[in-house]
């Protein structure tokens, strides 16, 4: 009886994966496609504006777009459509350059 392998992605394989606008996430060692449709995005962007707007307004942190991937304590690194993180939540006050670790 043969059996089948499957493989196991990484994040290195989601780094990999083509720059071609889906948004990609890494879910239970799977590499997922995460599409939506207008009216979501049109939602999105207008919520994104506002919530920077008043962030950088106050000072409280940051805010991310849907292409910023979190890595989550299980190993799935996923990309919400909005994220915040307050100030002094990262090492040093320094903004990662691959994803984000979550933080509790």
């Amino acid at each position: 009886m043969a059996t089948s392998a499957r493989s196991h992605a990484t994040e290195a394989d989601l780094l990999r994966m083509p720059k071609d606008g889906r948004k990609y996430e890494l879910v239970d060692g799977q590499i997922r496609v995460s599409p939506a449709g207008a009216r979501h995005g049109l939602i999105i962007v207008k919520l994104t504006g506002r919530l920077q707007a008043f962030v950088e307004r106050t000072r409280l942190g940051y805010v991310f777009d849907s292409s910023t991937g979190i890595r989550l304590p299980k190993g799935n690194v996923r990309s919400p459509d909005i994220s915040f993180v307050a100030r002094g939540r990262f090492k040093k006050g320094v903004v990662p350059r691959g994803f984000i670790r979550r933080i509790s």
